[in-house]
């Protein structure tokens, strides 16, 4: 019986490599699907001008501010904007604040949930009177107004007082 030469046996990926591959590829997904789940949502220009027309408000009167741009907030749904606060007598002071927004639906104005500044968050007094006294007095509000009351009626469905319905 003749010896045939054996070729040499053409080695294609093992079993080991093609389970270290699958390995890398799905942790690789997994770790995608983690980061892009984690980013917050885009907060757009209409939440950096909510936040920055807060920002007169939060210091005294007669200074100037130049503002910086909205980065990305340290908690989810936050924005923050750096500034100068420049006093009359020529000061000049960084601060910061970080505004939260509560998410809403796409396409709709931006609502505020709550302000930090380099001094801590504010009361939950001292944001309900920026809200209500400062943010929509200046056109930029209502910005954390609370959904309307339903109309007042009987039980029987009639008009309530004053003819309402």
């Amino acid at each position: 019986m003749a010896e045939t030469p054996s070729r040499p046996r053409e080695r294609g990926p093992t079993r080991v490599a093609l389970l270290i591959a699958a390995a890398v590829g799905a942790l690789g997904a997994c770790i995608v699907i983690a980061v892009l789940t984690s980013l917050p949502p885009a907060l757009d220009a209409a939440a950096a001008r909510l936040c920055q027309a807060a920002i007169p408000a939060l210091n005294d009167d007669g200074v100037g501010l130049k503002f910086g741009r909205a980065v990305t907030g340290p908690v989810q749904d936050s924005l923050r904007i750096d500034y100068i606060a420049t006093a009359a007598g020529g000061a000049a002071r960084r601060r910061e604040v970080t505004c939260r927004f509560e998410r809403t639906e796409p396409h709709r104005a931006p609502r505020l949930a709550g302000i930090a500044t380099e001094g801590g968050p504010l009361s939950d007094s001292s944001f309900y009177f920026l809200n209500r006294f400062f943010l929509e007095q200046s056109g930029e509000g209502p910005a954390a107004s609370p959904p309307a009351p339903p109309p007042a009626t009987t039980s029987n469905g009639s008009p309530g007082r004053n003819g309402e319905k």
